[in-house]
């Protein structure tokens, strides 16, 4: 199990000198707590339901995206915490950025056809959206860097 930890990104080394400032924090701790966020979110999704979603949609489609929600955060985790499993924290990053997308536009047309109770969630839809972009563009720029 020990060996197993040395792989991860909380093992030594894992992270170059010259990134240590930045992407340490980010990568030890920023995105693995966003990701079992993310995991924790589809997992009440799964059990209380999306009520913005099932308002457009029927409610066995709202558990499905809790399941597709909380198994794509678990593959970015999964991905994060073991650095050579780019693709999959990639996948998953890329599977939680159209999730999200997909419940912002929801919450955009609930919220033009009511008082505009869902504009505050929107924004905060948005801002979980900005942070798996960040994260993509790094993992693009890792992904250059390695080929060069």
């Amino acid at each position: 199990m020990s060996r197993l930890w040395l792989w991860t990104i909380w093992g030594r080394n894992i992270i170059p000198p010259d990134e240590r400032k930045y992407a340490a924090p980010l990568k030890k701790v920023i995105l693995p707590l966003f990701s079992l966020t993310l995991v924790w979110s589809g997992l009440l999704a799964i059990r209380y339901g999306i009520p913005s979603l099932e308002t457009l949609l029927p409610e066995d489609a709202s558990d499905a995206i809790g399941w597709a929600f909380a198994a794509v955060a678990f593959l970015a985790f999964a991905g994060g915490a073991l650095p050579r499993l780019w693709l999959a924290e990639m996948t998953g990053y890329i599977g939680l950025g159209a999730l999200l997308f997909v419940y912002f536009l929801a919450l955009r047309h609930l919220g033009a056809h009511d008082d505009g109770a869902r504009a505050f969630i929107s924004g905060i839809v948005l801002s979980a959206l900005a942070l798996l972009l960040y994260r993509l563009w790094i993992l693009g720029i890792e992904i250059r860097d390695r080929k060069d």
